[in-house]
């Protein structure tokens, strides 16, 4: 199995479940109350069983704001040296999805390199 995140119509990442699963759950998680009402198309799909989440359709406030959401989460699993319902032996694989994941992002229109260091 594998997971699926359509960034723009060509803009497509893919990866593994447990990295997909990481990502979209641990990003997922970095949300307030009320910024969830501003993303709540992005895991319509997941919560329906499907293995994608859907960041193409959002404004650009509303990507930028993944954006920021998902390096923080990425931050906080390295910072640990561990992710949440990550075995010890998949973490380095995951993070390396991961990043490419956030590299890929940052080719998005949307994407702010100035909110980034």
């Amino acid at each position: 199995m594998a997971g699926t995140i359509h960034i723009s119509d060509s803009l497509v990442w893919s990866a593994g479940t447990i990295a997909f699963e990481t990502i979209a759950d641990v990003t997922r998680g970095r949300f307030t109350d009320s910024e969830r009402d501003s993303v709540p198309e992005v895991y319509a799909p997941l919560d329906q069983g499907f293995g994608f989440i859907a960041i193409d359709e959002l404004n650009l406030n509303a990507y930028r704001l993944f954006c920021r959401r998902c390096d923080e989460a990425y931050q906080e699993c390295v910072e640990r040296n561990n992710c949440p319902n990550v075995p010890q032996e998949f973490y380095e694989g995951v993070m390396e999805c991961w990043r490419e994941f956030l590299d890929l992002m940052s080719k998005d229109d949307r994407f702010d390199s100035q909110q980034f260091p």
